[in-house]
């Protein structure tokens, strides 16, 4: 969305998902969308962040699948009424539903679709595979289908894209001014994704004066320790740009870190979900694309994982590769006639949809 932007100013979205509205404001701007809160997808209930309930989850998808059929015709509905000319989907089975019934294009963008997850868990849950098949024979129906580096599980799509991450806006210098961080002091960021709250070892990073660390989404704001400044999300800089400037990042190895990450091109000490099937995807294109040091999650809990960030903070900043973003966007000007007739003055509006996946 932000890329497609970039290119036709001019286009407004509408979306529909249970992410918070913060996250769009503060990547879109005021204007450029309208927010309606609407489960669009479930995804994997989570027992922690590396945990999936898989009970739990079988009996939110049923429920959602059941919902899924009465809110379509509404929806749909909806669409018209705020003059939308196509769909955008983030693996939502939602969307794609409502798309058919409102008579209009729809896009899958996508590393993986929700039917591949659960296909992994049928050995130990068999009804959630017989509940992806559903969802599988939904998304074979996008009427433009892209895929986005690392791709799980490669398909006849009609473009294969890089990664796709948020851009980064301000100068690294600039951010580390902004974090009262001096010029030669390294400065480590940690993040778990969207998982609130911060290591129970605060204290053991103390032990390292000579680094500053930051965790993201901390839950509190302010200093824990002279050298550890914890941030609430959405507490003024933009993400990708604390990625940027880092010198390493630990966290966990979810698409969107993933992105940010090869982005900004920092060294990255990764923990990896072992009970999620992109989770092999993923690090493989991790010790193949970016400058990574795998880090055990007990050792991360207990703290012990500092005896490896000096070898993490030698890794070697990598290229940045081109932007799947940019590259989806030019793709959809191609395909779509309406979006260059917004770009010459026309002003129809485009739904986006995005809903939370668990990375």
């Amino acid at each position: 969305m932000e890329a497609i932007r970039e290119k036709t100013p001019a286009v407004r979205f509408e979306i529909f998902t249970t992410v918070s509205e913060a996250f769009f404001q503060e990547a879109l701007g005021r204007g450029a969308y309208g927010y309606h809160r609407l489960v669009t997808d479930i995804g994997l209930v989570q027992k922690t962040p590396f945990a999936a309930d898989l009970p739990a989850t079988a009996a939110a998808l049923r429920q959602f699948l059941t919902a899924a059929q009465e809110q379509t015709p509404t929806v749909a509905e909806r669409l018209h009424r705020l003059g939308c000319r196509a769909v955008l989907c983030d693996i939502s089975p939602l969307g794609i539903e409502v798309d058919r019934t409102a008579g209009l294009p729809s896009v899958l963008v996508e590393n993986f679709t929700w039917d591949w997850i659960y296909e992994g868990y049928t050995d130990r849950f068999p009804d959630i595979g017989f509940l992806g098949a559903a969802l599988g024979r939904i998304f074979s129906e996008a009427d433009l289908h892209i895929q986005a580096e690392p791709v799980c599980r490669r398909t006849a799509a009609d473009l294969t894209v890089e990664p796709v991450g948020r851009k980064i806006r301000t100068d690294r210098n600039r951010v580390r001014e902004q974090l009262g961080l001096s010029a030669g002091r390294p400065m480590v960021l940690i993040s778990l994704g969207g998982v609130v709250g911060k290591p129970s070892t605060v204290d053991r990073l103390a032990r390292r004066p000579d680094l500053f660390f930051v965790i993201a989404n901390a839950g509190v704001s302010g200093r824990l320790e002279s050298n550890v400044l914890g941030m609430e999300a959405f507490s003024g800089i933009y993400h990708p740009d604390l990625v940027a400037a880092a010198d390493a990042l630990v966290g966990k190895a979810g698409y969107s870190t993933v992105a940010e990450v090869c982005r900004a091109g920092v060294p990255f000490g990764y923990l990896e979900r072992t009970d999620f099937r992109e989770s092999d995807i993923l690090v493989q294109f991790i010790r193949r694309r970016l400058g990574s040091l795998p880090l055990a999650q007990d050792r991360f809990d207990a703290g012990s994982w500092l005896q490896q960030i000096d070898a993490l903070l030698c890794r070697p900043r990598r290229k940045v590769p081109a932007d799947g973003a940019d590259q989806i966007a030019a793709a959809l000007l191609e395909r779509f006639s309406f979006l260059s007739d917004t770009a010459a003055g026309e002003e129809p509006r485009c739904p986006g949809e995005r809903q939370r996946r668990g990375r």
